[in-house]
């Protein structure tokens, strides 16, 4: 569509923002009314008609209005579609597991993200080839093509997804609106809190909303809650690391790409997360989660502050284009570490800790994250605030320091629930994902 940096910088970041909202609608309709296997069936039918639409946009006879109309409208459906499809997928994956096989279901959870990066490797290094190097409908370029094969392996992945729906456990949904019943509880609660309108003594604020809810309605409200607390710090670790887009790839246009005979151009850059992470996770998996899973989610944010240390450490005032590329490569490790640490106990995290009725719903709140990371940085490095990239990425680590203690002070005053019920850490049976987690 020929269109300017900055415009396709705007689209990007609005798809991206849906993509993030979106979940939201999609857990409440796993969680409340369709349940999880009917809600990732009909989403992944409707992501393939989104590859559809964008195979018909990138038809270079079709008019410019026709194929505008293609294409974001294919661009929306997609977006729409990964909402239904996102908070599902690991939650519905995970509900195979019996409660004896926490072990087994936190594994997986290393293995879900291993293969999510796999096929983000594999389309990083195929999308390019079939674009550039395959001409077709009289053009040099074959964007058709380029989306229509995805669309082609959704199909096949969907079919393999069903072979096995005899075999799926498929809970049935609550028939009650989650989300909304969530709100009530909350305002109800928060609302005689506020303005004293129950003078009897409770244990927890939420307890005020009985009688009108249920002592395991407020019991899941409560760990909704919970956990949203500890979420809230992870919004500004998203906040720096979906900058591998944007402000990484400006600093790697700065830098010299030549390594020998082999040019690497600034946007092939972003091959070395998936890369890294389908190194790591294994490692990760094999050797250092069984003896330090419980400090994970915190060691994730010293990693961060040191990577952004070190990423201002490239913008010293020398010439462009003199520094290699090759100075790139700690960073990425050192976020790569970080993501690994946290994407793969977060997803786990977000799945234990919740309520029966809500395991989508808090895969969503898990994703919403990464939809204020995009904010941040759209309020701060799309804006030019900070003229200076060095200062820039100074301000980030600062912030992550600050941020990382708030952290830790949250996550020192939290309570594991198992089946339901919050338990003291010396109840607390041992397993990957339960360890004592107190200061």
């Amino acid at each position: 569509m020929r269109l300017i940096f900055s415009f396709a910088t705007l689209i990007y970041h609005a798809f991206t923002c849906v993509a993030y909202l979106s979940p939201l609608v999609g857990s409440v309709l796993a969680d409340s009314y369709l349940g999880r296997f009917k809600v990732i069936l009909y989403g992944s039918s409707i992501y393939v008609l989104g590859h559809v639409l964008l195979s018909f946009g990138a038809v270079p006879t079709l008019g410019l209005d026709v194929r505008t109309f293609f294409d974001y409208g294919g661009l929306f459906v997609i977006a729409l579609a990964t909402g239904a499809i996102k908070p599902c997928v690991s939650a519905f994956a995970a509900d195979q597991f019996t409660e004896e096989q926490q072990d087994l279901r936190a594994q997986f959870f290393s293995f879900f993200y291993f293969a999510i990066n796999a096929g983000s490797l594999f389309a990083i290094i195929l999308t390019p080839i079939l674009r550039g190097r395959v001409s077709c409908l009289g053009s040099q370029y074959c964007f058709p093509l380029a989306f229509g094969v995805p669309g082609v392996l959704m199909v096949v992945a969907l079919l393999f997804f069903l072979c096995g729906w005899k075999m799926y456990k498929k809970f049935p949904p609550s028939r009650e609106n989650i989300a909304g019943a969530v709100i009530r509880c909350i305002w109800l609660a928060g609302t005689r809190t506020l303005f004293g309108r129950s003078s009897k003594p409770v244990a927890h604020w939420l307890d005020r909303a009985a009688p009108e809810f249920s002592s395991e309605m407020i019991q899941a409200v409560r760990s909704f809650v919970n956990v949203a607390v500890i979420f809230g710090p992870l919004v500004f670790f998203w906040a720096l690391f979906d900058q591998q887009g944007s402000t990484w790839v400006l600093q790697a246009r700065r830098l010299d790409g030549r390594i020998g005979w082999l040019t690497v151009l600034p946007e092939q850059i972003n091959i070395l997360n998936p890369l890294v992470v389908l190194i790591m996770v294994p490692v990760f998996e094999g050797f250092i989660y069984p003896c330090a899973r419980k400090a994970a989610m915190g060691s994730v944010r010293v990693l961060h502050v040191h990577d952004n240390t070190m990423e201002s450490d490239y913008h010293e005032l020398v010439r462009p284009n003199t520094v290699s590329i090759l100075w790139v490569l700690p960073q990425y490790f050192v976020i790569t570490l970080g993501e690994v640490l946290l994407s793969v106990t977060g997803l786990e995290f977000a799945y234990s800790q919740s309520a029966p009725n809500m395991k989508s719903v808090l895969q969503a709140l898990w994703l919403l994250t990464v939809f204020m990371g995009n904010v941040i940085d759209m309020g701060i490095s799309g804006t030019h605030i900070i003229p200076e990239p060095a200062t820039e990425f100074f301000f980030y680590a600062f912030l992550m320091i600050l941020v990382m203690g708030i952290f830790i002070l949250l996550a020192c005053r939290y309570t594991y629930v198992e089946n339901g019920e919050e338990v003291q850490p010396t109840q607390k049976k041992e397993h990957v994902i339960s360890e004592d987690t107190t200061c």
